[in-house]
């Protein structure tokens, strides 16, 4: 299936007939006697899925739109019906957006179609692919014909289609690199090896070629003709196995000027546009900030002077982005939409007459000069605006606004974003990182087994909303860093981190990440990474995405009969386990995902309160002279850690930071020491051993003898090396 976008050819001839005159008039050099200008704009949109005859299910849908303008010198009039055109000068843009099953791929990828024993073989189900075929700065010609009948010109504009300028293509791809043998739209076998199998149908139907003809008034400086072509596929152009649907709009405006027009439009660069960046509401439908951009005419040659002319203005908001939601998590999953997320809102621009669901707009009066405010929907918003200017009176012409000091630039690009990442240069600017949207790359803390932690640069971007409770914020992440999230409903992990007893071996000092919390309505929720649960990234359109990133989900079981979590034991099948009561801590493996490497496979972490308590009093026993079991040695035990309710505390804080710590490790891919005891003791992965700390009586809560308590990963030199084991990003 191959969908042609419309291809503007180069002709560079105009027919006329009779003019105002007699006889041949040859123009001086370097003064033509008038221009020729085209402006355009198409969009195109086409969607596929699969039926019940193709097995593997598809779905995919994209929009492209393709638009500029071109410009020719008249130097010469001849006798009869000819223009003598230059090869003009101009520029035009093609961009494009959308996808589904796969995203859209680079620049000049390429794909075919498999057809093996009547049936097609699915094998990289479909990719979306956009080359321009043209790149040598040639002009989008068209054979204009020109035929004058008293004071009424009838044109016929053509437009050249097949293997033109653009194409874009959605199809499907077999796992070689060459094409083979593809099966064409006539059912033909061939052994090309760049296979176009389907093409949705020819652009060239009478009711296209209807919006290109039409009869208006001469004028003596020329005329001004404008129109809409549109085209729509049908039933036939739908490959076997798939429904293929394809529309087109093509808007178009041919401007014949006796003189080269003097007046130009020019965007004025906001002050505020260097450090502009988007900016959401709480949902989809507040507002966040605005961008406010002013357009005024000129003249090319007096700057300066205010022309006496006037121009209806048009705005066009293009390649918006649909992200949704308002950032990577917020709102739930099943209640984020992909709406426009940068719209001109009518309330915003009252001298506006607002289209399009807010991405076009036009003034209600001609005016010299207009204004349009630009609201934020979203955190990562991106788009670009392009300006028309109408101009009324004697000599009606269209204009493309150019941003003011840079004539070759006809949009603005919001936010700005020179590197065309979609991330405000601001942004990156401050960061000190410029990169791919899609890069996951952190290296701070550096020396870990992989950099990145899940989250792309664009993600880091667009931000979360992060925090518990009323201290909940929306957060932008720092690039170079590394973020662990956490599901932390119990507290204990944010308790560890802030009691000044335990926060040197908490899991923010051992991994020397950076930890945040979401809380239940920020992630996909408890479970298995199988069931799309524990992401926090899940409010993505699948641009700048690097991976579905998993949270630790952390619990603090307090019970006196310690047993696993039913959830887990009935995804594992785990029946009647009795936990070893000396269990303190435990992270759950999750079998969907796969081993521990990273959070993704870290079903749940669970640390056992009343284990650790248990432990506590049985290290004071240890220490404590008497006769084991003895009733008069239980006593002596309760009445010490009575008398000693600020050390036993203590303890238990400090145990608690170790025990978390070590099991967030397993859950970063970190193994067991083996021997168990064996390592460095300031590892928190170590087990502790009674050999440790031989009984002293004024150390019953081994609290000197564990100073300095396990407060780190151990590295290379351990032999160990648990620190090279630790892996954040659940990119594999």
């Amino acid at each position: 299936m191959r969908g042609k976008l419309l291809s503007l050819l180069v002709c560079v001839s105009v027919l006329l007939a009779t003019l105002p005159g007699a006889g041949p008039t040859q123009a001086q050099e370097d003064e033509p006697l008038g221009e020729v200008t085209l402006n355009w704009a198409m969009t195109t949109q086409e969607s596929i899925a699969t039926t019940d005859a193709v097995p593997q299910v598809v779905q995919d849908q994209l929009t492209a739109t393709y638009q500029g303008q071109w410009t020719w010198q008249v130097l010469s009039e001849y006798p009869g019906d000819l223009l003598e055109l230059d090869e003009g000068h101009g520029n035009s843009e093609f961009s494009a957006y959308g996808g589904g099953s796969e995203e859209l791929q680079d620049q000049g990828k390429t794909s075919c179609t498999w057809f093996e024993a009547g049936q097609y073989r699915l094998r990289n189900a479909i990719q979306w692919d956009y080359r321009p075929k043209d790149n040598k700065g040639n002009p989008p010609g068209v054979s204009i014909r020109l035929v004058k009948e008293g004071d009424d010109m009838y044109y016929t504009y053509s437009v050249g289609l097949p293997g033109g300028e653009v194409e874009m293509e959605g199809r499907w791809s077999k796992e070689e690199s060459s094409c083979g043998q593809s099966w064409s739209d006539r059912g033909e076998c061939d052994d090309s090896s760049g296979c176009s199998p389907f093409e949705i149908g020819s652009l060239l139907s009478p009711r296209f070629e209807q919006g290109l003809e039409g009869k208006v008034r001469m004028e003596e400086w020329g005329f001004s003709a404008s129109g809409t072509a549109t085209y729509s596929s049908g039933p036939g152009d739908s490959p076997p196995g798939m429904n293929h649907q394809a529309s087109a709009t093509y808007q178009w405006t041919l401007t014949y000027s006796r003189e080269p027009s003097n007046l130009e439009a020019v965007i004025i660069i906001p002050d505020d546009y260097e450090k502009w960046m988007p900016e959401a509401g709480a949902d989809e439908e507040t507002k966040g900030n605005e961008l406010t951009v002013e357009v005024e005419l000129r003249y090319k040659d007096r700057p300066k002077d205010t022309p006496i002319e006037e121009a209806t203005f048009e705005f066009h908001l293009v390649a918006t982005s649909k992200e949704p939601g308002v950032c990577l998590n917020k709102p739930a999953k099943d209640k984020a939409k992909d709406t426009f997320d940068l719209k001109i809102d009518q309330g915003a621009n009252p001298d506006l007459t607002v289209e399009n669901g807010g991405q076009s707009a036009s003034t209600k009066k001609p005016g010299q000069g207009a204004r349009v405010t630009i609201t934020s929907y979203d955190w990562g918003a991106y788009g670009r605006l392009w300006v028309r200017a109408k101009v009324e009176g004697r000599r009606p012409e269209t204009l493309t606004a150019h941003l003011e000091g840079e004539p070759g630039k006809t949009r603005l690009i919001i936010p700005k974003d020179d590197n065309d990442n979609h991330i405000a240069d601001y942004w990156e600017e401050k960061q000190e990182m410029m990169g791919e949207a899609t890069w996951d790359g952190a290296w701070k803390p550096a020396g870990q087994k992989t950099e990145g932690d899940g989250i792309s640069l664009y993600e880091k971007y667009r931000g979360f909303e992060l925090g518990v409770g009323n201290q909940r914020k929306h957060e932008q992440l720092d690039a170079p860093y590394k973020y662990i999230f956490m599901y932390d409903p119990d507290g204990v992990v944010l308790r560890t981190m802030t009691d000044p007893r335990s926060m040197g071996s908490s899991p923010s000092a051992v991994t020397k990440c950076r930890i945040v919390f979401v809380d239940d309505q920020h992630w996909t929720g408890e479970g298995a990474a199988g069931s799309k649960k524990r992401i926090v990234n899940f409010n993505t359109s699948g641009f700048g995405h690097a991976v579905d990133q998993h949270a630790l989900d952390v619990r603090l079981d307090n019970s006196t009969s310690a047993l696993d979590p039913a959830d887990w034991a009935k995804q594992h099948r785990v029946t009647d386990r009795t936990l070893n009561p000396t269990v303190r801590g435990i992270a759950y493996g999750d079998q969907s995902f796969g081993d521990y490497e990273s959070p993704g496979g870290t079903f749940r972490i669970v640390i056992f309160g009343y284990n650790m308590a248990r432990t506590i009093w049985n290290t004071v026993e240890y220490h404590t002279p008497g006769d084991s079991g003895s009733v008069e040695l239980n006593a002596e035990v309760a009445r010490y850690m009575t008398d000693n309710m600020g050390k036993m505390q203590e303890a238990y804080a400090k145990m608690l930071a170790r025990v978390l710590s070590h099991e967030v490790g397993h859950g970063l891919g970190i193994d067991e020491h083996s021997p168990t005891t064996a390592g460095s003791k300031s590892c928190v992965m170590r087990y502790l051993a009674w050999e440790d700390c031989p009984p002293n009586v004024n150390d019953r809560f081994e609290l000197a003898c564990r100073s300095p308590w396990p407060d780190r990963f151990g590295g290379a030199a351990d032999d160990l090396d648990c620190w090279g084991q630790v892996g954040v990003s659940d990119r594999r």
